[in-house]
Order: structure tokens, then C-alpha cells, then sequence
């Protein structure tokens, strides 16, 4: 079973529907793969019918496990910004119930919740000149302070959810509060320093897919090398579309 998942969002600034990456799910005879280049897959608009269809990755992954052995070795492969984080914590869950080894390769980048799916792994090979990035789930709101109090809460609960996943692979270097400090101060990570943080394998090898640059206007904080102008005037134009890519559901009271 070889497929190709597209991976859409609503733009609520152009209201469009806009493509943003894909999943390529292929079933070999001695392994399966899954390639994780774009955003992690947010709402599921099925119900709507149309051009809402087929928005729904989480419940591909998990068609795509049932339907390969049990037992069948997977590997998956990360260069992506990150998505939902429901969508990205039920990825997974689903990948973690997988009885047969599943192993993580970071080709470009594995930023936001796209780390969280990759500590899901048995394994996590970095390439080199591959990139981490750790932050807190971020969302956008509007309302009264009830409303805003409510939000604040339900963003440390989903803090506490993405911590419980990055301990599964956390270095005996750092602690949860650590780790913790580390999400808030949105921390970049390399194979020369991704030791100090996570328990992942750094692979001797040539750079792999570079990291798109569209990736770093979201972010507060930029990797050593980028542009910081560029990013800046960038992020100016998309921060209201991609506020709600990178947390919790954007909340309207």
C-alpha cells in the first residue's frame, strides 16, 4: 500500500484552503515508511464534505497501521514545522501502539509538535545538519479575562501532555523542569548538541533535505544562520494564519 497524503489548512486571512505538505505512507515488503515533510494535519472538516474530505491525518495513520503487519518494522521520516497538537499527540499515541520497532530520522527539521511525534519512536536518528526545535503550545483568543483564563489553562495542560512524551526519550543530562525551561525559551537543537537535551542517535552522514525557510517565520526564536529580517518581515503577514497551527485550537467565545 503506497499512498500520498496531502496536508492542507484554513488560511483564516485569505479564507482558503491552502496545501502545506504532505505524507507519503509506503508499505515495502520488509518495512513500512512514512514521510513526514509538511504540517502536521490540523482540523478534520469531513463533515463538511468537498474540499474538507480527505483532512484527516491522524485517522489515515492509524488506517495505515491496521493495515500493515502487526509487528512490521516503520520508519519515519521528519522535515516538518510542526501542526495541531491534538492531531500531532494522537499521531503519537497510534505510533507508540505499534508493536513492531518504530524508528524516527530527522532528514530536515522536526520543529514543534512534530518533535513530540518524533519522541513517540523506539528509536530517533538526527542527520547531520538536522535540526530539533522545542517550544510552548501557543494559540490565539479572544474574550474577557474568564475567557483568557480559561485558554492560559487548558495551554499548560497541553504543556504537561507534550512534557510526558519528550521524557520518554529525555537525556539523564536534564530534568522535566529542565525541559520545561527549555519548551518556554523555544530552544533549538542540532546533532552537535541534541545530547544534552534528548537520548537520540546523531547519524555520520552528508546533510539531508535542507530546512524550508517558510518554517522559521513562526517561531519567536531563530536557529544560528537565519535571516532574522527576512523571518521578521515574513511573519508580518502570516502570524494571524499560523497562530493557531502551532498550539492548541483557536478559541473564539
Amino acid at each position: 500500500m503506497n499512498k500520498v497524503l496531502n496536508f492542507e489548512r484554513f488560511n483564516r486571512v485569505s479564507n482558503k484552503r491552502e496545501k502545506v505538505g504532505y505524507c507519503a505512507l509506503y508499505d515495502e515488503a520488509d518495512r513500512a515508511v512514512l514521510n513526514f515533510y509538511g504540517d502536521i494535519c490540523m482540523y478534520d472538516y469531513s463533515g463538511y464534505g468537498g474540499e474538507y474530505a480527505n483532512d484527516k491525518c491522524p485517522q489515515q495513520v492509524a488506517d495505515f497501521f491496521n493495515q500493515i503487519e502487526p509487528d512490521k518494522p516503520v520508519e519515519l521520516h521528519f522535515n516538518s514545522g510542526g501542526g495541531d497538537v491534538f492531531a500531532g499527540i494522537a499521531i503519537a499515541n497510534i505510533i507508540k501502539a505499534h508493536a513492531g520497532e518504530t524508528v524516527g530520522y530527522v532528514d530536515g527539521i522536526a520543529a514543534s509538535i512534530a518533535s513530540v511525534i518524533l519522541c513517540a519512536c523506539d528509536r530517533v536518528v538526527i542527520r547531520t545538519g538536522a535540526q530539533v526545535m522545542i517550544h510552548d503550545p501557543m494559540t490565539g483568543c479572544w474574550g474577557n479575562a474568564s475567557d483568557f483564563a480559561a485558554v492560559i489553562e487548558q495551554l499548560n495542560i497541553a504543556k504537561d501532555c507534550i512534557l510526558e512524551l519528550y521524557s520518554t526519550k529525555m537525556s539523564d543530562k536534564v530534568d522535566r523542569e529542565a525541559l520545561a525551561n527549555l519548551m518556554t525559551a523555544e530552544t533549538w537543537l542540532t546533532s552537535q548538541n541534541i545530547a544534552e537535551v534528548f537520548s537520540f542517535e546523531v547519524e555520520n552522514a552528508e546533510p539531508m533535505v535542507a530546512c524550508a525557510s517558510t518554517f522559521y517565520d513562526r517561531y519567536t526564536r531563530l536557529p544560528p544562520g537565519v535571516n532574522a529580517d527576512t523571518a521578521k518581515d515574513a511573519k508580518k503577514d502570516k502570524i494571524l494564519a499560523d497562530l493557531y497551527l502551532y498550539g492548541t485550537k483557536q478559541i473564539n467565545f
